[in-house]
């Protein structure tokens, strides 16, 4: 746990204005304490597979982009207490024209922009199919996922029931998730891989999204990272956390604060004006 710890100071003089290092301790069902680990890491490292089947405690030290582990115990039959350093970086809002631009000449802006909108899961959103979409009521379906499982392209139902979800679309989204289908009309997924005619190698898609933060000079943003990045604008943007938590499919609206969305220093001087406002409007 020091090693974890020192890990997280050591990373957090080099991440942005918006970075954060949060501090997650949870009581979590074993489903729902493998969605936590997967919300911070791009896939369940092995240690913790093993961990779920030899049942210990367990010191988890891992680093993966700016990822600190921490401590893991189980207190139950499927009862996990989990504690644990998480450092993420968003994509600053000054950076997300460059980010798309440079998308567009890879020709991945669709799905990003899509991303950019919903947060979805990067399993979620190259499985995404056209019959997910429903254009008149712009709603789009999310109820599977793609992953790479020995060697092979798979795609399953979520883990979780509150990842089965129905999100609701900006109309610019809509609009380019049509004139994206119009591309390739004959081939049923709303994403497929230029190469194959199938969905993408997650891999594949995160090295792309990799290279292009690096192209506009942005310190280093996980892919994972942008689903944080459209949590933290959801709320700056007047989203309440319980309307973000089903966003996002998660089992909680506790685990969103807790694990993406995080007050900056304008968050709470609003918050502050506001109660201020009201007191003063009172007397």
């Amino acid at each position: 746990m020091q090693n974890a710890e020192s890990d997280a100071a050591r990373g957090d003089h080099n991440k942005s204005k918006e970075g954060v290092v949060t501090l997650v301790i949870a009581c979590l069902s074993t489903a729902k304490f493998l969605e936590a680990i997967e919300e911070t890491l791009y896939h369940i490292p092995p240690l913790i597979c093993l961990f779920i089947k030899r049942p210990r405690l367990l010191c988890v030290h891992f680093r993966r982009d700016r990822i600190a582990g921490g401590l893991v115990m189980q207190i139950g039959s499927d009862l996990f207490c989990a504690i644990g350093f998480i450092s993420k970086n968003i994509l600053l809002k000054a950076l997300i024209e460059p980010y798309l631009s440079a998308a567009k000449e890879h020709g991945i802006l669709v799905p990003m922009y899509l991303e950019l909108t919903t947060g979805l899961r990067r399993g979620e959103l190259l499985a995404l199919r056209w019959g997910d979409l429903d254009v008149q009521n712009r709603t789009l379906s999310i109820n599977k996922s793609v992953a790479r499982q020995d060697g092979k392209l798979v795609i399953s139902t979520p883990k979780t029931p509150n990842s089965i979800r129905t999100g609701l679309l900006p109309e610019d989204t809509v609009k380019l998730l049509v004139e994206e289908h119009a591309r390739h009309p004959a081939n049923p997924y709303l994403f497929p891989s230029p190469r194959t005619g199938e969905t993408w190698n997650p891999d594949g898609f995160r090295r792309l999204h990799d290279g292009i933060i690096k192209e506009i000079g942005a310190e280093h943003v996980r892919f994972h990272d942008m689903r944080h990045t459209f949590a933290t604008l959801s709320l700056k943007s007047g989203v309440d956390v319980r309307t973000l938590s089903e966003t996002l499919g998660h089992f909680s609206a506790g685990f969103t604060l807790s694990t993406y969305v995080h007050s900056t220093s304008g968050m709470k001087q609003s918050a502050a004006d506001a109660i201020g406002n009201t007191i003063r409007n009172a007397i």
